[in-house]
Parts: structure tokens; C-alpha cells; sequence
């Protein structure tokens, strides 16, 4: 189960999403020795654009992961959005950011 699916079945049935192991291992095999990952996922309840990008620029874990490094050769962003629609619309908005950087020395 694809990580943000996985944070919307956590939220909606309480219950930890099967494959976690999985994901935790796709991201040892993608970042190298000496390197960082940091990563962070947000939930918002509105599709805008605006209103999500406010909400990232707000959020002091956000703001960690884009300032914990300077940009350096083969420093990575990601950014991953899934949204869920609901009747009556109503919206589940997951993001997740992250970042891969070379580690201090």
C-alpha cells in the first residue's frame, strides 16, 4: 500500500496499514550510506493549491525538512499529493515532503 494511501486507512479505521516494513525498506535501498532522509507527511481537508501550499509554509516539520540542508550536488526534493473525495465534498488531502541530502561529516 502506497505510503499516503496507508496514513488515510491509519486515519480512517485506527488500525496501522499492512506493508510498512515494505516502505521503511524501499526507502533504506534508495538512500545511500552517509546520506539523510527526512520526510513528513501532512493531512489537510481542502484540494486548493493555495490552501495546501499556506499550510506546508506554516507547519514547523515542513519547515525543518526544507531547511535542514543547503542544496548540495544530488540533494533531492520530493513532493507527493493524494486526495481522497468523499460525498458531499468533502476531502482528505495528504502531502508528503521530503528530502535526501548528504550527511555531515
Amino acid at each position: 500500500m502506497p505510503a499516503l494511501e496507508a496514513y488515510e486507512h491509519e486515519a480512517l479505521t485506527g488500525e496501522v496499514a499492512p506493508g510498512n516494513e515494505e516502505f521503511q525498506s524501499a526507502i533504506k535501498q534508495a538512500v545511500p550510506l552517509g546520506w539523510v532522509f527526512k520526510g513528513v507527511p501532512l493531512h489537510h481537508r481542502s484540494p486548493s493549491p493555495a490552501d495546501i501550499l499556506a499550510a506546508l509554509l506554516a507547519d514547523p516539520q515542513v519547515l525543518a525538512v526544507l531547511g535542514s540542508q543547503a542544496p548540495g550536488p544530488g540533494m533531492a526534493l520530493a513532493l507527493r499529493v493524494r486526495v481522497f473525495a468523499f460525498p458531499e465534498d468533502l476531502f482528505s488531502v495528504w502531502v508528503m515532503l521530503a528530502a535526501k541530502y548528504r550527511g555531515s561529516a
